[in-house]
């Protein structure tokens, strides 16, 4: 008997279900698994033109959004990325709780290779914590809705 688990992680791991007195004991290795799950950044195609430039008024934008005092946490992420799929609802719950107190931006990269390039994202999901212009923290992969608060209560 095989467990079925969601696309994305099927590149990770694959396994048969253990029963040992009817329990299924190779859960703890799945969620630790889970909780550093990402995806390499998939090339440029052919029919794709890779921005090799910065655009001068998306940098000023940029600029501004993590210029504040108020923390900005950025999620790079993409539509193809099974992670970044299961960090949105983490993303969600996260803005719920914290309110006003900091922003949440999520910045797709394939919509804006320029800025992913130029901030040197090579896997998603990548969330970065700015304050004051400065980067204060950055994680690659999933990250749990209690350690998200944790490091943005910490930079309040």
């Amino acid at each position: 008997m095989s467990i079925l688990f969601p696309p994305f992680l099927s590149n990770y791991f694959r396994f048969n279900i253990l029963w040992k007195k009817n329990e299924l004991y190779p859960y703890l290795k799945v969620l630790k698994l889970l909780s550093v799950a990402s995806c390499a950044r998939q090339p440029v195609t052919s029919n794709q033109q890779p921005i090799t430039q910065f655009n001068q008024k998306q940098m000023a934008s940029f600029s501004q959004i993590i210029n504040g005092e108020t923390p900005v946490l950025i999620d790079f992420h993409a539509t193809w990325c099974g992670p970044c799929k299961a960090l949105a609802p983490i993303i969600k719950n996260v803005k719920k709780k914290i309110g006003d107190k900091a922003k949440i931006i999520k910045i797709d990269i394939d919509k804006n290779q320029a800025l992913a390039n130029k901030l040197q994202i090579k896997g998603v999901p990548t969330l970065i914590l700015y304050k004051g212009g400065e980067q204060q923290w950055r994680q690659s992969g999933v990250v749990s809705e209690l350690e998200l608060i944790r490091v943005i209560g910490a930079h309040l």
